[in-house]
């Protein structure tokens, strides 16, 4: 009798100990599979992001820019500049960002439609801020 009830009691312990330490799907939040890029578009028509926020913070800590798709061309003279932080305000940042080595890409506003990959990894966060008014754009990053 001892016999059994030892045995029940190590299969019960070797049960729980596979499903404690069985490898577990990772969750993916925002609807697209792990390792996914997410995207967010601009507006031609008003000069501003999405119609509410410039600067925009595209994402608010470490990943990556993946691609702008220009579909529609802006007005010429203006800047989409894209930072590796989560404000264009000097006095918010730490002593060691100055905006000269945050700045990640600065791109025309009138860049003719295309895809530009850039693949560009950043540790602090994903800011975009203009001048002049930006065509319709969409930036991909993860």
């Amino acid at each position: 009798m001892n016999k059994i009830v030892i045995g029940i009691g190590v299969l019960v312990v070797v049960l729980l100990g596979a499903l404690v330490y069985a490898p577990k799907e990772e969750a993916c939040i925002g609807g697209g599979g792990v390792g996914d890029y997410m995207a967010t578009s601009t507006t031609a028509s008003t000069g501003t992001f999405l119609a509410t926020a410039d600067p925009l913070l595209v994402k608010a800590m470490y990943g990556v820019l993946g691609s702008v798709i220009v579909s529609t061309t802006g007005t010429a003279g203006g800047t989409m500049n894209f930072y590796d932080a989560t404000t264009t305000n000097a006095l918010k940042r730490k002593s060691t960002m100055g905006t000269s080595s945050i700045i990640m890409l600065s791109l025309p506003t009138n860049l003719a439609a295309g895809v530009y990959n850039f693949d560009v990894a950043f540790a602090n966060g994903l800011l975009v801020d203009f001048t002049g008014t930006p065509g319709t754009t969409t930036i991909t990053y993860k």
